[in-house]
């Protein structure tokens, strides 16, 4: 089963967006790796995912395996636009000996539960004995898994091991029946953490963990500790610092965000885009007020 924090590792691009910029992969891996983390999740939403081809998300895993060397653990969301590239990364995936597996809800076109069953059984049966966690963005992707969706997997393939859940508010906790030594719940809403680890929550994923992760390192502590009003605080520090960068351009807040900490997390991949001057600013004075920055 997973545990600690996996921060969700953001992608870091050339200039003109058009490449992987595989130099600064190492030092988000280091930074993360620094404080404590357990482990990676690459190639999320955070990891501008679904804008990576098939191709770019192996050589991504393939960096990163490479960069941290066994200090931490990995999991990949595989999902693709298309079902042959979706198959093609998870066997990629497979064969590197990556720890776990996280699949994607299929995105843009509406897909009903029988369609939903049959792309994650296909992946599921492709990843073989690697743990497979699903992931839920209904609000990015237009689809939504249902408990029954669920339960019909779990009949069939015990290397389902966990969901990522990341909707709204209320969305987790839809999923805690299910909950079992087999079977665990993973946290995907920064919003959300006190509630999932107050319920039993043993491991977190989180985008804007990229840039304090010591906060995410402690409430899990805290969590586990019984501390409630140490995890109440670090809920607190969370959602200010979501307040301040979770809207349309939030990979570009992240990536400006650790650039104004010292560290370079390269640019957007368009149709998204770089922070201007004004934007920068209004952030560098929204981390000084939070005491992110001195």
């Amino acid at each position: 089963m997973l545990r600690g924090l996996f921060p969700a590792l953001l992608t870091p691009f050339t200039p003109d967006g058009l490449k992987i910029d595989m130099a600064k992969v190492r030092p988000l891996c280091e930074w993360q790796l620094s404080h404590g983390v357990q482990g990676l999740f690459i190639c999320g939403t955070t990891g501008e995912g679904p804008y990576l081809t098939a191709h770019e998300k192996i050589a991504m895993l393939e960096e990163t395996l490479r960069c941290v060397h066994g200090r931490a653990r990995i999991i990949m969301q595989v999902g693709c636009s298309d079902l042959p590239g979706t198959l093609a990364t998870a066997k990629a995936a497979v064969q590197m000996n990556v720890d776990a597996i996280s699949l994607l809800q299929p995105w843009f076109y509406r897909c009903d539960d029988e369609a939903q069953f049959n792309y994650i059984a296909r992946v599921a049966e492709t990843v073989g004995d690697t743990p497979l966690y699903l992931y839920n963005l209904p609000q990015n992707t237009g689809n939504d898994l249902k408990p029954v969706t669920l339960e019909r997997l779990l009949k069939r393939f015990p290397n389902i091991r966990g969901i990522k859940e990341s909707g709204e508010e209320g969305a987790l906790q839809r999923w805690l029946p299910y909950k079992s030594d087999q079977f665990q719940v993973i946290c995907g809403n920064d919003t959300q953490v006190s509630r999932s680890l107050l319920a039993g929550g043993k491991a977190l994923v989180s985008g804007t963990a990229n840039v304090q992760p010591k906060v995410f390192l402690t409430i899990l502590e805290a969590a586990q500790a019984g501390d409630q009003e140490t995890v109440l605080q670090c809920q607190q520090q969370i959602n200010r610092y979501v307040d301040l960068v979770v809207h349309s351009n939030l990979n570009a807040n992240l990536k400006a965000s650790l650039w104004l900490m010292g560290i370079d997390a390269g640019s957007m991949r368009p149709p998204n885009r770089n922070l201007d001057d004004d934007e920068m600013k209004a952030l560098q004075e929204g981390m000084k007020a939070i005491n992110l920055l001195p």
